[in-house]
């Protein structure tokens, strides 16, 4: 059985795991934007696609970093988000 403060810091390590995912998403998607712009790699039709993925996940991550739990849209009928 864990105790609470097992429990409690599990949590805080899960969170600052969700905020450096969503900076280093963020940080990532910026990096390939200004590599698009200044002309280092061609334009495909992929980056948008990819940008977009990258983004909802960090928004997921954010969210989770911020909350300590899943948006409400994504959870279970009848149970919490963070279940």
């Amino acid at each position: 059985m864990k105790t609470v403060q097992e429990i409690v810091d599990s949590r805080l390590v899960l969170r600052s795991l969700c905020a450096a995912l969503a900076l280093m998403g963020m940080a990532a998607m910026a990096y390939r934007v200004h590599q698009v712009a200044i002309g280092d790699i061609p334009f495909d039709y992929w980056l948008p696609v990819s940008l977009l993925g990258a983004l909802y996940a960090a928004c997921l991550f954010g969210h989770v970093a911020l909350k300590g739990r899943l948006p409400s849209f994504m959870a279970r009928a009848g149970g919490s988000a963070g279940d």
